[in-house]
């Protein structure tokens, strides 16, 4: 078989793998996130996950929520930032300073709603 043609080949294999590799992380990922809840908006999941993570007496105020970019161009992403005092943790573990967190989360925008990333920022 000529070189340039293994070569060819090859390449394209190799291509082929990666789109295909790419394609099933990206469709994983946006079932797992799914899985953990779709929101209206993404202070609903904001609050969704304070719900989830803080004791029933817990204050909840949004601080931010908007878009990740800065000049807001890129509206299917966002940030939300809240406040929460409790007394403590779900997990029973201290607050920060005053009692007080601010867990953030970004929130991508899907078909069926808003999905919260899997990882939380606090």
């Amino acid at each position: 078989m000529n070189v340039w043609l293994r070569r060819l080949l090859i390449s394209l294999g190799i291509s082929s793998a990666f789109v295909a590799f790419s394609w099933i992380y990206t469709t994983v990922q946006l079932n797992n996130a799914r899985a953990k809840g779709v929101y209206d908006i993404p202070e609903q999941g904001m609050l969704a996950l304070a719900e989830k993570c803080y004791t029933a007496d817990r204050e909840v105020k949004i601080l931010y929520a908007g878009t990740n970019s800065f000049d807001g161009s890129n509206l299917h992403v966002w940030y939300v930032i809240a406040k929460v005092r409790a007394t403590a943790r779900a997990d029973e573990s201290e607050l920060g300073s005053n009692g007080c967190d601010a867990p953030g989360s970004f929130f991508l925008q899907t078909k069926d709603g808003w999905c919260m990333s899997l990882k939380v920022h606090s």
